[in-house]
């Protein structure tokens, strides 16, 4: 029973059926229901803060290896040379990644260009791997002022998606095919074998390719763990948020309760 009398003297008092008495409630409040309600809001939002703090975040994308590429003159062999590059990246035992483990059979070798416009397409891969260092560099990490190594955030763009080496069925070499920008960019190379004996360069390439065969399935297994690893991230994330906004709902629906209680008691 809430007194009609504001004066603070007067007290609230609520009926206990079980016990068959009134009881003190203590001073005489006037409560307003949109205090009332105003009130109950900011329980609702507390509780439901204090619920999504425990909420996991949404993992992270699946991460590729960073890769760039440089080119030089071969003013011997009338060409130019391509030399292939992984940037140093610090990844964690958790992520999703997926490496190029061709390119460490690739690097060990300088490829040459075997077409017929050296200038012009030496011109356009150097302007497309300036601009690729010149994008790279905003996304160095911080090193500590006694160390000169260089490392790049796990998650730069990747301006350059997949490369591939094919043999060329109109030509003695291959293909090398850079994926990039949305596009593809084939060039004709051979590897650089210092030797003048053609059989030696000969079991050398064939050394080469099946060496790059084999990385090439390591990265098919390697790509297929990835993507199981982060569907499993994603599939836990998206339970826990279904298992968190059920809380929320339910705590919802205890402070209304409440709320309504508390309304009843005090009018």
């Amino acid at each position: 029973m809430n007194s009609n009398n504001s004066d603070p003297a007067m007290n609230m008092y609520v009926f206990n059926e079980d016990k068959g008495n009134w009881e003190l409630m203590g001073g005489n409040t006037i409560i307003d229901s949109n205090d009332s309600k105003l009130l109950s809001d900011m329980i609702d939002t507390n509780t439901i803060n204090r619920i999504l703090s425990s909420v996991s975040y949404q993992p992270p994308p699946i991460y590729y290896d960073l890769i760039n590429f440089s080119v030089h003159k071969e003013n011997k062999l009338k060409s130019f040379k391509i030399n292939l590059s992984r940037l140093p990246t610090v990844y964690h035992s958790k992520d999703a990644r997926k490496s190029f483990e061709e390119l460490k059979i690739l690097r060990k070798y300088d490829w040459i260009y075997d077409g017929e416009e050296v200038v012009s397409t030496m011109g356009h891969l150097d302007s497309i791997s300036d601009f690729i260092n010149d994008s790279y560099k905003k996304f160095r990490e911080r090193q500590l002022s006694f160390s000169s190594n260089k490392t790049y955030k796990k998650d730069s763009p990747t301006f350059i998606n997949n490369i591939s080496i094919t043999t060329n069925p109109d030509d003695d070499n291959y293909l090398l095919t850079l994926f990039m920008f949305n596009d593809t960019l084939v060039i004709p190379v051979y590897p650089k074998i210092d030797s003048k004996y053609p059989e030696l360069v000969q079991r050398r390439n064939k050394q080469f390719y099946k060496g790059y065969n084999r990385a090439i399935k390591r990265n098919e297994k390697n790509w297929s763990r990835a993507d199981k690893k982060y569907e499993k991230l994603l599939a836990q994330y998206e339970s826990n948020f279904a298992n968190q906004n059920r809380d929320i709902e339910r705590n919802r629906k205890s402070l209304e309760t409440q709320t309504m209680v508390n309304r009843a008691l005090i009018y």
